[in-house]
């Protein structure tokens, strides 16, 4: 793999991440059309970390205070507390704990399910067909009237988290986006504009950093891979995430989110279309 196409897909992978167009889809289809060969494993592994890093460098302060939170409630009840009180004791423990519920759901079904999971990567008509139904998801959501006023805001449950956190699962399907699903299920459960996209990031987070965790212990073959193409890939990944994760919550404030779904529609099409008349 030459520089030039490690930063075309670096760039895909850090802006399909985070904006609601599946990067799965994109990452099946882009190579398709222009006859590339497969990455590898290295360099895919090299992709998932440069979007860890700028989910780690826009969230890093609410990183940090959720995980100081997290430590705390966990030494409570260590020296006896009862752990309800331990977990409630403040808002940051409340919401470290939800970001633990809401990932139970994709790490359980990611490892039951990891073989059949596998096939329908291999599957560009699953990618087309699952990026549909993103589009009319993200439509859906962002055509709703209500908003979530001030007077009738809804805050983060067990109960939206563990939704949330199978909506997330049901985005390892190829061409369901991630963050499409998970934000449009926090709107649709009620969550305002600002504390969807939030969550859904923060969820991200340890979903990224355990896919990266599991592709690293598979590479035998990194020593002899180039290391440039490597490195332009993941630092591509990384800037262009960073801004994708911005525009997501630009869109959202500004009512646009539903005009990615657009965009899914003409992108699924086009690769129906490729299929059948190939």
């Amino acid at each position: 793999m030459n520089e030039s196409i490690a930063a075309v897909l670096g760039l895909v992978q850090g802006l399909t991440e985070f904006i609601p167009v599946s990067s799965s889809a994109h990452l099946v289809l882009i190579p398709e059309l222009f006859r590339w060969e497969p990455a590898g494993m290295a360099f895919d592994t090299a992709l998932h970390f440069g979007t860890l890093l700028a989910l780690l460098a826009f969230f890093g302060r609410d990183i940090a205070v959720l995980l100081a939170a997290f430590y705390d409630s966990l030494k409570e009840i260590m020296t006896g507390k009862k752990w309800r009180q331990a977990l409630s004791a403040s808002a940051e423990r409340r919401l470290a704990w939800l970001v633990l519920l809401g990932t139970l759901p994709a790490a359980v079904i990611g490892m039951s399910f990891k073989s059949t999971l596998e096939r329908l990567f291999e599957t560009p008509l699953a990618a087309a067909a699952f990026l549909l139904i993103t589009g009319i998801m993200i439509w859906y959501v962002g055509s709703r009237k209500y908003e979530g006023s001030a007077d009738r805001q809804v805050p983060v449950s067990p109960q939206i988290a563990f939704f949330v956190g199978l909506a997330q699962a049901f985005a390892m399907l190829p061409g369901i986006s991630r963050s499409g699903a998970t934000i449009s299920a926090g709107l649709f459960l009620g969550l305002d504009r600002e504390t969807a996209p939030r969550f859904s990031f923060l969820l991200a987070i340890p979903a990224i950093a355990g896919a990266t965790l599991l592709q690293l212990k598979d590479l035998h073959q990194l020593a002899n891979e180039a290391w440039l193409p490597l490195l332009i890939g993941g630092i591509v990944a990384a800037v262009s995430g960073y801004l994708a994760i911005l525009l997501v919550f630009r869109s959202l404030q500004s009512h646009k989110f539903k005009y990615f779904a657009c965009y899914c529609w003409l992108i699924g099409l086009f690769m129906l279309g490729r299929i059948m008349w190939k």
